[in-house]
């Protein structure tokens, strides 16, 4: 299975999402991953695994999905997909192509999935990486867990963490973010956007 980018004009963070679940699994090589389809009727127990915290309509609105690779109908989905909320039409557009090739296939065949012309290396930072190899401690819907020695003098503990929270763009006034570690203490923290902005900590 071929997934040219070319093909896929503005789909820019569901190439972005198959390469990062790419690298969490198993690959052949950047841009490549072979899937075991899991039979018809298998994709729910993976998606509510991969998904059921994500409520990217609720988030983002009517018609947000939330996109996962690996699939979900193959082996390799589930607890170690990487997700992203995407726009529902490219999701099922992905999704479509990939439903075509297990169509009437029985469970246990494998397929080669193929990234062209979008280069996955691109989605890392490799000067970070070089440096930070490991720094993810682990990565679910929840919240991202890092070394904290991978931000430097920025993280005070061993472990930092980063949670996606949903701010309204009108929002004004205080905002309070309940968050308590199964383990340990947080001992400081700090709410930004997307692009790096603080608001405060």
């Amino acid at each position: 299975m071929i997934l040219d980018f070319n093909d896929y004009a503005g789909m820019e963070e569901i190439f972005e999402n198959m390469c990062r679940g790419i690298v969490r699994g198993s690959n052949i090589k950047p841009g490549e991953m072979i899937l075991e389809y899991n039979g018809k009727g298998s994709s729910a127990k993976n998606r509510n695994i991969a998904c059921g915290k994500l409520q990217c309509s609720k988030v983002f609105g009517d018609g947000w999905q939330c996109d996962e690779f690996p699939f979900a109908s193959s082996v390799e989905g589930g607890s170690l997909a990487a997700v992203m909320c995407v726009p529902g039409k490219h999701n099922r557009a992905i999704g479509g192509k990939w439903g075509s090739m297990v169509r009437g296939k029985p469970k246990g065949t494998k397929f080669r999935v193929k990234i062209t012309n979008f280069d996955c290396a691109n989605v890392f930072d490799k000067r970070k990486l070089d440096k930070r190899a490991g720094a993810v401690l682990r990565n679910d819907t929840d919240a991202i867990y890092l070394r904290g020695s991978a931000f430097g003098n920025y993280s005070q503990g061993p472990v930092a963490m980063i949670q996606p929270v949903y701010i309204p763009d009108d929002f004004f006034g205080k905002f309070i973010v309940n968050s308590v570690p199964s383990q340990g203490q947080l001992i400081s923290g700090v709410i930004m956007d997307d692009e790096g902005t603080e608001f405060g900590s």
